[in-house]
């Protein structure tokens, strides 16, 4: 169970209880939505044996509108704006989203930034970067009996 959920539901009848809920909603100008849902990145990852790729939709985003950050060498950050495609007043019903958006994309594997390649093509980015090879575990010499 979700508590955000819960939360804003709890809220929302709340609000709602001590008037005619039906008899209300209808004078809204727009109408809300009763769980708000942060907009998610659709993306997926892909992972062979020496490469992690990510590929992250983002349809009507320019490349000059969003930037890729790396933090902590697992969380891809994409960060920009959205723009929207005809002026407010032009709008008669929007399903899509615009403005501004962050988003952290947790990686399957540690990169460095300067390893990650970026492509867009068709509203599409791909991230890829080369998996880094763990050391083998060496044994240190002369110390068998540790006290």
């Amino acid at each position: 169970m979700d508590i955000h959920k819960v939360q804003k539901w709890l809220e929302f009848t709340n609000a709602n209880q001590k008037n005619d809920f039906w008899q209300n909603i209808f004078d809204q100008q727009k109408p809300e939505r009763v769980f708000e849902e942060d907009h998610k990145p659709l993306y997926d990852l892909y992972k062979s044996d020496t490469h992690v790729c990510a590929v992250i939709e983002l349809p009507g985003v320019g490349r000059d509108d969003v930037t890729f950050a790396l933090k902590s060498n697992i969380d891809l950050i994409v960060k920009g704006h959205k723009r929207a495609l005809y002026p407010k007043e032009m709008e008669v019903e929007i399903h899509r989203s615009y403005g501004d958006f962050e988003w952290v994309i947790r990686l399957p594997e540690p990169a460095h930034a300067n390893q990650i390649s970026l492509h867009f093509d068709h509203g599409l980015v791909y991230a890829a970067y080369p998996v880094s090879r763990a050391e083998p575990i060496q044994p240190i010499e002369g110390h068998n009996n540790l006290t």
